[in-house]
């Protein structure tokens, strides 16, 4: 729909199990990550022209018996030539930044998982050099992911952290490098 509001237009055709946010790729294009219905339960990262609704898979499926997460919580950097997302490509359930050119040509990983094994919401940072993301490098008495705020040059060097877990678990009390 326009920004001015109205009548909102379906984009695309397909049914998805689950999507995540779109993103904005330029004024033609959106990408979005998503997995079709069931049984197909393997997450791909998606282009679609505005204007047509037509979709591309910008990840896709290599290798049949371990490619499941192949793409998703994408960001696009704001000269709209980089995507950056979370994948498992290369090891199930390890959840890495890969960064990407918007044509979906030149997949890399970035190598964060020696952080963490679950990463996720990679986000540009203005000037396009690294990307922030939350890593769970630790976890509750019931084995869920606490998670911490990161942050990383777009070639995967220098990770360092931006805020421990209490900026989410007790933000009212948490105090810049706890």
């Amino acid at each position: 729909m326009s920004s001015k509001g109205g009548t909102p237009r379906r984009l695309t055709s397909q049914n998805y199990y689950q999507q995540s946010r779109p993103q904005f790729l330029n004024e033609k294009a959106l990408v979005y990550g998503a997995y079709p219905m069931y049984p197909n339960t393997t997450n791909y990262l998606f282009k679609a022209d505005i204007s047509t609704g037509r979709t591309k898979i910008l990840t896709p499926k290599t290798n049949p018996t371990t490619d499941n997460y192949l793409g998703s919580d994408p960001d696009v950097s704001r000269d709209g030539q980089k995507i950056v997302f979370i994948s498992d490509r290369i090891q199930s359930y390890a959840y890495d930044l890969f960064l990407m050119n918007s044509d979906g040509r030149k997949q890399t990983p970035l190598n964060i998982t020696k952080i963490s094994r679950y990463n996720q919401n990679p986000v540009f940072m203005p000037n396009g050099k690294s990307i922030l993301f939350l890593a769970s490098t630790s976890s509750n008495a019931g084995s869920r992911p606490i998670f911490s705020l990161w942050q990383v040059n777009i070639n995967g060097s220098n990770p360092r952290q931006i805020a421990g877990s209490g900026l989410f678990t007790n933000p009212l009390t948490w105090k810049r490098g706890t």
